[in-house]
């Protein structure tokens, strides 16, 4: 059997972490595991589970609330990769990706005109870059389809200490902030 490629293997990643539901998993995973590890230690895990927990819940009620109160029909953006499948089939997000899950992978000239063709069909209001990922080809997306820049999300790394993504807490409301003001 032929083994599978790197570019076939990354088409697999997405990024779970932009799905609070899927982090509850993360959550109780890392605690079961340090609980074993550390017997005498469950009851401050179990403690700093639930209270991480909670705040992780309460993320997703926000965000599911205040994505719900935009009309599915305008829930569409255009990201460098599609690393936020995740929190788009968590939201009703439509994504439209430039290259597939991988950001090493370039977009052909043939790509890039069908998707400024979709972009504008579809009215999609804004495209985003990725806080990793070269701007170069959003940028000229955004000039061709006539769209705004609506920033740069968190997708696989944290800001630095002072910025607007030092957390997971922060990088996730950071990012629905962002998506959620393109949708005016």
């Amino acid at each position: 059997m032929a083994q599978p490629t790197i570019m076939a293997m990354m088409a697999l990643i997405r990024m779970p972490w932009h799905d609070p539901r899927r982090v509850q998993t993360y959550i109780r995973n890392i605690t079961a595991a340090l609980t074993q590890a550390d017997p005498a230690g469950k009851a401050v895990y179990a403690k700093r589970a639930a209270d991480f927990s909670g705040k992780v819940a309460a993320l997703d009620a926000r965000a599911a609330k205040a994505f719900a109160a935009v009309p599915a029909a305008k829930r569409k953006i255009l990201t460098s990769h599609d690393a936020f499948g995740y929190p788009g089939e968590r939201y009703g997000i439509r994504l439209l990706a430039v290259q597939g899950v991988s950001t090493e992978s370039e977009a052909s000239a043939k790509g890039v005109a069908q998707l400024v063709r979709q972009v504008r069909q579809e009215k999609v209001k804004a495209v985003f870059m990725e806080n990793m990922s070269n701007k170069r080809l959003l940028e000229q997306l955004s000039r061709e389809a006539g769209v705004s820049i609506g920033g740069k999300l968190y997708a696989d790394a944290l800001s630095g200490p002072s910025g607007p993504a030092a957390s997971y807490q922060a990088l996730f409301r950071y990012n629905v902030s962002t998506i959620l003001k393109s949708f005016n």
